[in-house]
């Protein structure tokens, strides 16, 4: 967080609206500029996130795979990052980006313990040595 800047704002149960499809999502974590806010009521519209953080659970790992990558491609949300603690290879971290034609062009997957580069307007890594494994 201290890396993130001041004119950005992090939420956690902010409202992320698709209107391809009509949906409204609230991802784990979310990063939006700050003044999206004297505009905007909550939720904002996809486009307008930085980026969106999904943490797997047991009971939503399809969900976030499948459904929410699509959804958020298609907003389009340019960083969509999913924690994966249940992912059949290991736990992973997935870094979605370049949203184009409804999908990421460009997938970035790591296990936990790797460094995971997060592109401008972030640039910056992340360190997931730092997650739990369940």
């Amino acid at each position: 967080m201290s890396r993130i800047p001041i004119e950005w704002e992090i939420f956690q149960t902010m409202g992320v609206q698709v209107p391809h499809v009509e949906k409204l999502y609230v991802p784990d974590l979310c990063v939006i500029p700050s003044d999206v806010f004297p505009t905007a009521k909550p939720p904002v519209e996809g486009a307008e996130a930085l980026l969106v953080v999904e943490i797997t659970s047991p009971s939503n790992v399809e969900h976030d795979r499948k459904k929410k990558r699509w959804a958020y491609a298609h907003a389009p949300v340019p960083l969509y990052l999913l924690v994966d603690a249940y992912d059949v290879s290991g736990p992973s971290v997935t870094l979605f980006s370049n949203p184009n034609n409804g999908d990421y062009g460009t997938i970035t997957k790591g296990h936990f313990g790797t460094r995971v580069h997060l592109p401008e307007p972030f640039g910056f890594d992340i360190d997931t040595g730092v997650f739990p494994e369940v």
